[in-house]
C-alpha cells in the first residue's frame, strides 16, 4: 500500500511522462518482479493506492475488487452542500470528448453508485466521506462541486478564501479488505498538504473524524457537528 501524492499520474498517457507505473521497479525491495497496479486514482487524487506484489496476489485482489469485497472510503471538501445529510447517488456515467480533454457526463453510459454522508460543515464548505459502490465517485453529482475540481464545477468549485488552495480537495482515506481468515487489513492515508492546510483554516480535525458510512453508524443525521469556522469571503 502506498500513499500516492496529489499531482502524479498513475499511467502514462497523451502527454504524461512522469507517472507511478514508471516509477514501479523501485518499489520491488529485492524481488524478481516489480509490482504491479490493480486499481487506479485520479492524478490530481491522493491517497491510499493498493499494488500486488506478483501475477498471484494481483489476480486475487483483481477479483475482490471486482467483487466489491474491498471497502473505498473518500473524504472531500465541497462548495455548498447536498440536498441531504447523507444518501445514495445512483446516476449512470459516461466520459465524454471535449475540447480539452475528457468529462464524466452526468445521465448517460453505466450505471455507477455513490454513498455519501456529511462529517462536518464550516460556512460554504462540506466535508463529505464518499463509498464508491459501483464505478466512479460522483464528484459532479452530489449537488456541490469538490474545491477546486473546477474541471466539473467551473468557478463554483472555487472558495473564494486565499487560505484554501486551488487545486482539488479528493482524497482516498482508507481502503479495507479481507486479510488472514477473519481479519480485516485496514490502510488509512493522512491528507495531503494542501488540504491539511484547509482543515487547520476551516477549524476541521481529521484526527477526529467519525467514519459515518462504516457498518451501523448511525441513520439520516449528520455525523459530525458544524464545528469549523467557515471561510471568510
Amino acid at each position: 500500500m502506498i500513499d500516492k501524492p496529489p499531482g502524479l499520474a498513475v499511467q502514462g498517457g497523451s502527454g504524461v511522462s512522469r507517472h507511478l507505473d514508471a516509477m514501479l521497479d523501485a518499489l520491488r525491495f529485492g524481488a524478481r518482479e516489480r509490482p504491479r497496479l490493480v486499481h487506479r486514482l485520479d492524478k490530481d487524487t491522493s491517497g491510499t493506492l493498493l499494488l500486488a506484489r506478483g501475477p498471484g496476489p494481483a489476480a486475487r485482489l483483481a477479483a475482490a475488487f471486482r467483487a466489491r469485497a474491498v471497502r473505498k472510503l473518500y473524504w472531500a471538501l465541497v462548495v455548498g452542500a447536498p440536498p441531504a445529510a447523507r444518501g445514495t447517488i445512483d446516476i449512470p456515467l459516461a466520459k465524454r470528448r471535449v475540447r480539452r480533454g475528457e468529462r464524466m457526463a452526468v445521465g448517460a453510459g453505466r450505471g455507477a453508485r455513490t454513498r455519501y454522508a456529511v462529517i462536518a460543515r464550516a460556512g460554504r464548505a462540506t466535508w463529505l466521506a464518499l463509498e464508491p459502490v459501483t464505478g466512479r465517485t460522483h464528484q459532479a453529482a452530489i449537488g456541490a462541486p469538490v474545491q477546486g475540481d473546477g474541471k466539473y464545477g467551473g468557478r463554483a468549485a472555487f472558495l473564494p478564501a486565499r487560505e484554501v488552495a486551488p487545486r482539488l480537495h479528493l482524497h482516498a482515506r482508507e481502503i479495507a479488505l479481507e486479510g488472514a481468515p477473519g481479519r480485516t487489513l485496514r490502510f488509512v492515508a493522512p491528507l495531503p498538504a494542501h488540504m491539511a492546510a484547509t482543515w487547520t483554516f476551516l477549524g476541521l480535525d481529521a484526527d477526529r473524524a467519525p467514519d459515518p458510512l462504516a457498518a451501523g453508524a448511525a441513520g439520516d443525521s449528520p455525523a459530525a457537528p458544524a464545528t469549523g469556522r467557515g471561510p471568510r469571503a
